[in-house]
């Protein structure tokens, strides 16, 4: 969470809105910690300020997870409880790839085609 937190006080306008805790969140049967900051995002052209989300943690494997929820101000508290229902129904089951991105031992291939081959998806 440190190096999250740190990140983003690079940013114009940052601001610690609740500071680390590691209660409140799981994610696929793990607790992990939690922060909600504030900042300007110099990286778009408007300039927004943006309210964010970050979690993250590290499983007893060394695997890391990290989510992000970010919205402007305004529209923060009213999408909140959609990212924290995600954020809850996380369970992940898929490919945990090493360093090389080759499946580690004992992982299961994705029978799946990967998102940008799938038939449903148009492109623009």
């Amino acid at each position: 969470m440190d190096s999250y937190l740190a990140y983003d006080q690079s940013e114009q306008k940052y601001r610690l809105i609740q500071p680390t805790e590691c209660e409140k969140y799981m994610i696929n049967t793990i607790k992990v910690c939690s922060a909600i900051d504030t900042f300007r995002l110099t990286t778009v052209d408007s300039k927004p300020m943006i309210t964010q989300l970050t979690i993250g943690g590290i499983d007893s494997e060394g695997v890391e997870y990290g989510v992000t929820y970010r919205a402007t101000p305004d529209l923060f508290d009213v999408f909140l409880p959609v990212a924290e229902e995600m954020i809850g129904s996380f369970n992940i089951t898929g490919n945990i790839l090493n360093s090389d991105e080759q499946l580690t031992q004992g992982a299961q291939s994705s029978e799946q085609p990967l998102f940008s081959e799938s038939h449903d998806i148009k492109g623009i």
